[in-house]
């Protein structure tokens, strides 16, 4: 029987633009295609000659080749095939199925085979056929929640993954590397996800309708050790300085005030860097990001949208500020943005070092430059330094792991296309947003366990939070609890 008609309307509906690709690739020709014993089609690959599923009872041999994996995982199968290993996965609680298949054309020839419209069909499945490793990337880190699955796992289809060895690898480091990442943010929520969104509701309430009309060229100031032997140049661009806060410091020692200041620390310790200054008076215009700490003395702070999930929410709900598709947890990278997206054409990075040259540590004379910096780490306000690096005179520029990513990060920001924000006459009362938002928190209260829905990913981090703190082990008191702090939040906002 053929099934390519239905199936290709399955993909139609649900994956428009792979059907479309599927329908102008010809049959796969590396497959020969039998009937089993129990008259169930089955494949054997023309390169080594081997079977691809049973030619004695492919559904059977289906049924026991994952049969190991447990209710509330996270799976990314590696090959698809015919498709006889994935369908009892579809029976098991709470599974969330990424299906990928290297050849299209083999893919083809399953939809012509088999009836694989409830897989198409269904929402805990997606499927990627001949993927970019990096969309798959991108894919998995937003799509993969620690929270709402107990394990994750990478499930190769042998018979297949043997025939695209080096493709399939590809495939396996973007997904691991994916879930390395989100497993270790949620490592910080548990740290910071109450700060988080304290600050994003205080500040949601200090946001201001008068942004400035920026200059189009800016020299964007870090606080890497070479920023030190930049003073010249800093005095030639002294109307048009944006630093990250962490080189205030610096700044003020030297009796200069940048026209703009950039920060995305969670926590009080960043107010500090304004300690320095002489003249009392911040003359800057302060840029935070929504999650932020922003100190109540900067009467004047703009802020903008980052990628915590209340922030996300809020812009898809209406607020209409700058917003950035990425910080990578380092503040240049979030100002280089922050600039794209205000118009600057022109942006020139010094102190951007990532990495410790002349054995010289970040942020020197900043409030913690005594204490050692070595393990740098989101999780620590005193930074670690070590001694041994210290000592070591055969060494001129170190760069630690974390410093190796924020670098990345930043290249990558350089690549982007980003446009540029334009104010929108919208207009979005942050008191009755706070007012709609509790309310459909508590609605949702009864559905506590649902995943991927907007207003509960943005109490994530929270929800991440309150399990850490309070020893909450089950998903759905961690979720109320979060719902019930949030709400007692908001009203206490709204009675001041």
């Amino acid at each position: 029987m053929n099934f390519l008609s239905k199936n290709i309307q399955a993909l139609e509906d649900r994956y428009p633009k792979l059907a479309e690709e599927v329908q102008n690739v010809p049959l796969s020709k590396k497959f020969d295609t039998y009937s089993s014993k129990n008259g169930m089609p089955t494949l054997k690959s023309k390169k080594n000659n081997t079977w691809i599923h049973s030619s004695y009872n492919p559904v059977k041999e289906g049924n026991r080749y994952f049969q190991y994996v447990q209710k509330n995982t996270y799976a990314c199968i590696l090959g698809i095939g015919l498709g006889y290993h994935i369908k009892p996965l579809l029976q098991k609680e709470n599974i969330r199925l990424i299906l990928i298949e290297k050849d299209i054309s083999l893919f083809h020839l399953t939809l012509q085979l088999i009836p694989l419209h409830e897989i198409i069909y269904s929402k805990y499945c997606h499927l990627f056929i001949n993927p970019n490793p990096h969309k798959l990337h991108e894919f998995i880190l937003h799509d993969y929640l620690p929270f709402f699955h107990e394990s994750v796992s990478i499930l190769r289809f042998v018979p297949i993954t043997t025939l695209y060895t080096t493709d399939f690898l590809q495939y396996q480091q973007a997904i691991k590397n994916a879930i390395r990442q989100q497993q270790t943010d949620e490592i910080v929520m548990k740290r910071f996800g109450k700060q988080w969104t304290r600050n994003i509701l205080f500040n949601l309430l200090r946001i201001r309708k008068d942004y400035f009309h920026p200059s189009k060229k800016a020299l964007l100031l870090a606080a890497g050790p070479s920023l030190e032997k930049q003073k010249p140049e800093i005095m030639q661009w002294r109307d048009h300085l944006v630093a990250v806060d962490s080189t205030l410091p610096f700044l003020y020692h030297h009796n200069i005030n940048p026209y703009i200041t950039v920060s995305i620390d969670c926590q009080i310790y960043g107010a500090l860097h304004y300690l320095g200054n002489r003249s009392h008076t911040v003359k800057a215009l302060s840029f935070y990001q929504l999650s932020s700490y922003c100190p109540s003395f900067l009467k004047k702070a703009q802020f903008f949208i980052g990628n915590h999930p209340l922030e996300i929410l809020l812009a898809y709900e209406g607020l209409n500020i700058p917003t950035i598709p990425l910080t990578g947890g380092n503040v240049s990278t979030a100002a280089f943005l922050l600039l794209r997206s205000l118009g600057y054409k022109e942006i020139k990075p010094i102190g951007n070092d990532f990495s410790y040259p002349h054995k010289q540590p970040y942020l020197r004379g900043t409030y913690f430059y005594q204490f050692p910096y070595h393990f740098s780490s989101r999780l620590h306000t005193l930074y670690t330094y070590s001694l041994a690096y210290a000592l070591e005179e055969q060494i001129h520029a170190h760069q630690p792991t974390r410093m190796e990513k924020y670098k990345k990060s930043f290249r990558l920001a350089q690549q982007l296309f980003l446009p540029e924000w334009q104010k929108s006459s919208r207009v979005f009362l942050p008191k009755s947003w706070l007012q709609q938002y509790r309310s459909k928190l508590q609605q949702k209260k009864s559905e506590a366990t649902k995943v991927h829905d907007l207003f509960f990913l943005s109490i994530y981090p929270l929800a991440i939070w309150m399990g850490n703190k309070q020893e909450l082990n089950n998903r759905e008191q961690k979720i109320i609890a979060a719902i019930e702090y949030t709400s007692n939040l908001i009203s206490d906002l709204l009675s001041r």
